[in-house]
């Protein structure tokens, strides 16, 4: 079944494809029979190497293209009905580059209004267990699954409360953000000289209804942040006086010589 879902076939189609039925496919799925060595063969020209884990139906694949497995069958999909990307985007009224980033992996797990956004678009949907997959690949423990979207399509912002992380066009995290609306703060950014493509690529966010709760994660994430090396030649720092007492965001600055300037000075205080 990982295996399958992670190539994007239904279980139909791998049916047709072996002359079998979808029945006897969903059986081996569930470990209810086993495939013969030449159904085996035949599956493994198809779906790529297969080993112990397509018998155990709840053994899971890891996904090694990086994306999620909604990106394999949207690919599969849009060029099944010979659409260019610029043609879905379209046709979908989904921006180009958030279809390029869901399907270059980027974005792992889109938005459910993106999703059936696309969904309508190519007349089809996908299985409900490739949703649940990249929803749990994405879940964050005891808060929920992280969604990606993207920064400058409006429609794309999510409204709800919670912690906001925007990536550069590396993928490397830049700022840490809360908000009980993501949207209205991401339009307060808008006027910063830092909110630019490639500066600013995409974004993903956790939803937390909680406002406590909120501050301590960005609290976390942003000291996180600090530690690590992904971010270094954004140069940012964190005032931690100021963080303490006043849940601000990271600082950048151009140079040791130079006085600190906030990315965010001042704007995680308000929500």
């Amino acid at each position: 079944r990982a295996k399958r879902l992670q190539t994007g076939y239904t279980q139909a189609e791998i049916a047709v494809k072996i002359g079998s039925t979808q029945g006897t496919i969903a059986n081996w799925e569930n470990d209810a029979t086993k495939p013969s060595a030449e159904k085996l063969r035949q599956l493994k020209k198809i779906i790529g190497g297969i080993n112990k884990a397509l018998l155990i139906s709840d053994q899971r694949i890891e996904d090694d293209s990086g994306g999620g497995l909604f990106s394999v069958w949207l690919n599969k999909e849009r060029l099944g009905k010979n659409l260019s990307v610029a043609e879905l985007a379209d046709k979908s009224k989904v921006a180009i580059s958030t279809i390029y980033g869901i399907e270059n992996g980027s974005f792992g797990n889109p938005s459910e209004k993106v999703r059936q956004k696309l969904e309508k678009a190519l007349d089809k949907k996908p299985e409900a267990e490739i949703i649940k997959a990249d929803i749990e690949a994405n879940q964050i423990s005891e808060l929920g699954a992280l969604t990606d979207f993207n920064p400058y399509e409006p429609d794309d912002i999510p409204t709800e409360a919670g912690v906001y992380v925007l990536y550069d066009v590396s993928q490397r995290p830049i700022y840490v953000g809360k908000s009980e609306n993501i949207q209205r703060r991401l339009s307060d950014h808008r006027d910063k000289f830092w909110f630019r493509s490639p500066i600013v690529q995409r974004g993903s966010y956790v939803l937390i209804k909680n406002k406590i709760l909120r501050t301590q994660v960005e609290s976390v994430l942003i000291k996180f942040l600090k530690s690590n090396a992904v971010i270094n030649k954004q140069q940012v720092e964190r005032n931690e006086r100021s963080q303490d007492t006043q849940g601000k965001s990271p600082q950048v600055t151009s140079s040791p010589a130079r006085s600190k300037r906030a990315v965010g000075r001042g704007e995680t205080k308000k929500e």
